[in-house]
């Protein structure tokens, strides 16, 4: 499958909650010195700005994720990636080679939370650490707990021999409830392998922990 290099003709789509990374997997079968680029553009009320590139001219036969953390950042609205496998560009149009390169399930990386200020009689009554949804799940699955008070949050997965693989949020959070988002990935952005998880949520003094399934 060849990609076009051009970057205006590749559609808008609507996001919400706010990505801070684009994770997906690909493959890549370089001729010729091609060089594969994935480019993620975000846009807030029709300004658009670059956020983050994959470049690689090294060849990839099998499924390979990848994480691209966005190095800008906007409340943004609206999204556009675009892919190429080509010849290295000239005036910023690059000349289409005779690579093959493979996209799919692409997914934002999302940490959601609730709006902070809520009426006194939402306000949750106790700590709870919920079941995340869905279970088992791929890619991404939904983590939510209640605070009373406010406090430090951190909430961590951990592989069933206990080695921390990913931390999730570690910040002040005022009292309400709150999501976050896993999508299967440890810090450095790979993919974890399938099996059991412990995701874990300390909360000042409060600790919780539950079991979660990723499959693949």
């Amino acid at each position: 499958m060849l990609l076009s290099t051009k970057l205006d003709d590749k559609p808008l789509f609507s996001i919400t909650g706010h990505p801070n990374s684009l994770c997906g997997y690909y493959k890549f079968l370089p001729e010729n010195g091609d060089t594969m680029n994935i480019n993620i553009f975000l846009s807030e009320n029709g300004s658009e700005v670059s956020a983050g590139h994959l470049i690689s001219n090294s060849s990839a036969a099998d499924w390979t994720s990848f994480n691209i953390p966005f190095t800008s950042y906007l409340n943004a609205d609206s999204a556009r990636i675009t892919m190429s496998a080509a010849a290295e560009p000239k005036n910023g149009v690059g000349v289409l080679g005779n690579s093959v390169l493979y996209v799919d399930n692409l997914s934002f990386d999302i940490l959601i939370t609730s709006i902070p200020e809520q009426p006194t009689d939402r306000i949750p009554g106790t700590f709870i650490l919920h079941q995340n949804y869905p279970n088992p799940f791929n890619p991404s699955t939904a983590i939510s707990f209640d605070i009373p008070q406010a406090v430090n949050v951190k909430v961590d997965i951990f592989d069933i021999t206990g080695r921390r693989i990913r931390t999730l949020l570690d910040e002040p959070k005022v009292a309400g409830s709150y999501d976050v988002i896993w999508n299967g990935t440890d810090d450095t952005g790979n993919s974890v392998a399938s099996g059991l998880y412990v995701y874990r949520l300390r909360a000042g003094d409060f600790i919780q922990s539950k079991k979660l399934l990723f499959m693949k």
